[in-house]
């Protein structure tokens, strides 16, 4: 459903209800006006209300947020076809809406007996960690992720470790002083995982981090500092690189470079 207003009224919530008790699934678009409020239908016990995403799974700067949202997921600088057959980009939660639409039609293509209940449950433990300002607040159960929702459904295990963030929590304003980054590693699998992750900045040193057996879902989140002269040209960086471990099948055993730049004297 790809429209929606900041009143609701009983004709619509009754439209909800009817449509719930006929077993339809409604996906609802939670706003484009970056505010805390809820809109309707979206924000309707038996709605799937959902926000946007940007590409590094953060919440897209347009996109409403707070508690009526239940899922994110890509809606920022979309491609989709325009009227004259030409690849355009849009935003806006409607966008994401067909998103989730489609990973729903994808579930009932296995099970057609899917409930309401049991389509948000496994939306709800198979998103991906999303944060807005680097906090997991606003943002429902995560950003959607089809694969996980169908393995999870299926039952099917499978371990896959990912760094998801990366990003400078100190900023170095001279040569001398430390730099310090944040670390967000993320099991994205369907079974328990572990591994390790090393981070080097670009005066040599490097720091080796344990991650334990995280279970399918689950996050470490951790912080390195760099002792003082990583700079380089005036500029700080560093890089996380995912080392697999015994519990990783070696497909998964693969290296995630996310340079971060902090220039001296401004802002990141």
């Amino acid at each position: 459903i790809s429209l929606g207003g900041y009143m609701g009224s009983q004709i619509l919530a009754d439209a909800v209800d009817a449509a719930g008790k006929l077993g339809i699934i409604l996906v609802a678009a939670a706003g484009n006006d970056a505010i805390n409020l809820p809109v309707y239908p979206a924000a309707y016990p038996g709605v799937i209300g959902v926000g946007a995403s940007d590409a590094a799974n953060y919440l897209a700067g347009f996109s409403n947020f707070g508690d009526s949202i239940d899922v994110l997921a890509p809606g920022d600088g979309v491609m989709v076809s325009s009227r004259n057959t030409t690849v355009i980009k849009r935003s806006g939660t409607s966008y994401s809406t067909a998103y989730v639409s489609g990973i729903i039609s994808l579930l009932l293509s296995e099970n057609e007996n899917l409930s309401f209940a049991q389509i948000s449950e496994i939306l709800e433990n198979t998103s991906n960690y999303a944060s807005m300002n680097h906090q997991p607040s606003g943002v429902g159960a995560g950003v959607i992720n089809a694969e996980r929702a169908l393995m999870y459904m299926k039952g099917i295990t499978r371990n896959d470790l990912a760094i998801t963030d990366i990003y400078p929590v100190r900023r170095a304003l001279e040569n001398n002083v430390n730099s310090s980054v944040f670390v967000r590693v993320e099991n994205r699998g369907s079974a328990p995982a572990s591994g390790s992750v090393s981070v080097s900045f670009e005066n040599h040193t490097t720091h080796d981090i344990t991650i334990p057996a995280l279970p399918a879902g689950g996050r470490q989140e951790f912080t390195i500092t760099a002792n003082g002269g990583a700079s380089v040209d005036g500029k700080h960086s560093a890089f996380a690189t995912l080392l697999g471990s015994d519990d990783l099948p070696e497909s998964n055993q693969y290296a995630a470079f996310m340079p971060i730049v902090d220039v001296i004297g401004n802002d990141v």
